[in-house]
């Protein structure tokens, strides 16, 4: 095995064991957190190898991609995605996958980027302090519901969630919602009446029949609460990955063999017992400190658009999501710095885990 980079842990090394490197589960992450970053020779490796293997599950994730990683950023190219992506016979005729996957990778490295959509749907759907209101408004009618999403005193998760029921979690299910049918169609009436510009209604429309899961909710409640359509872009410097057989370090996460083995190695170095100490089981540890590495690499953008009215979203999601594992509110923030902090030694751990084979 080789893994690159100018890192001190990323020097030469071999190793006789052959491993399953190239999947498709691999590539997808490599496709995703590359664009993040704007790494795009990784970004367009994992394109080609995902329009070789599996074209099907690419041109069905790439939209997922656009709305959760650039959304508001650049609501262009996300409707630009979102439409050819389910356009096989035009994409064929005008310019073939190859082209056309590459051009839209490339654009969606280059974009700004706003995960405002996604982490929204998050704090709606995992934050402690909301269930019982994600219960009440399980039954409330559709007119309160309504009124709920228009009221800008309201605050921006419960607006969210107003949307979410109107819309419908019959088509876009949640972990912790009740089943309500709806229309997705609504998302478009509730722009028309808050005054969102047509440009905005148009792109956020072609968003709606791509995905079940909820970032077409997302996206629709923050073109409303940014009313102005103003916002600032936030320089990152995001380092360049380790790289293992030629497949960034990050691809391998909770979701591969190896990246378990990696976390739950890295737990062990560190602890992290005083966070994760009183949760039940082995497995439900790992899957919190995998949620906390998860929300940490993720934040990872090289260009993050601020929009105007929205508040930060970020620390709040971060919160929600940690603590919907299992661990205490009040420590959740304090475990997320302390994994940032350490987040370095996680790239030993995958390589580490990857010497012993998929």
């Amino acid at each position: 095995m080789s893994v690159s980079d100018g890192s001190a842990i990323a020097h030469d090394i071999h190793h006789a064991v052959k491993i399953n490197l190239g999947n498709t589960w691999v590539a997808l992450s490599t496709l995703q957190k590359a664009i993040r970053s704007n790494h795009v020779e990784l970004a367009l490796s994992a394109t080609s190898f995902l329009s070789r293997h599996d074209p099907q599950r690419f041109w069905k994730r790439l939209p997922v991609i656009a709305m959760e990683d650039v959304g508001h950023g650049d609501l262009g190219i996300v409707a630009r995605v979102c439409w050819i992506s389910g356009k096989r016979v035009w994409r064929a005729e005008n310019g073939g996958d190859i082209q056309l996957s590459h051009d839209l990778v490339s654009a969606l490295c280059a974009a700004p980027k706003n995960r405002d959509a996604c982490d929204l749907a998050v704090v709606a759907d995992t934050e402690p302090r909301l269930q019982s209101t994600r219960d009440a408004m399980s039954v409330l009618p559709d007119d309160t519901l309504w009124d709920t999403f228009l009221d800008r005193s309201q605050d921006v998760a419960v607006r969210m969630l107003a949307a979410w029921y109107l819309a419908g979690t019959n088509r876009y299910p949640g972990a912790a919602l009740h089943s309500r049918k709806g229309t997705p169609q609504t998302l478009v009436q509730l722009m028309c009446e808050a005054g969102v510009s047509g440009s905005v209604l148009d792109q956020v429309g072609l968003t709606l029949g791509r995905t079940r899961e909820p970032m077409p909710v997302g996206l629709t409640t923050i073109a409303v609460v940014n009313r102005t359509g103003s916002s600032k872009c936030v320089e990152n410097a995001v380092p360049r990955p380790i790289q293992i057989e030629g497949w960034p370090a990050y691809a391998f996460d909770y979701h591969t063999r190896p990246g378990r083995r990696a976390i739950r190695a890295f737990g062990r170095r560190f602890g992290f017992a005083e966070f994760v100490g009183k949760i039940g089981s082995d497995d439900a540890r790992l899957k919190a400190l995998a949620m906390a590495v998860f929300r940490v690499e993720g934040a990872r953008v090289d260009r993050r658009c601020v929009l105007d009215g929205v508040p930060d979203l970020v620390a709040r999601a971060d919160i929600a999501q940690v603590a919907g594992h299992g661990v205490p509110v009040d420590r959740a923030r304090e475990f997320l710095d302390c994994v940032r902090e350490r987040l370095p030694a996680l790239d030993e751990a995958r390589v580490d885990a990857l010497r012993e084979g998929w």
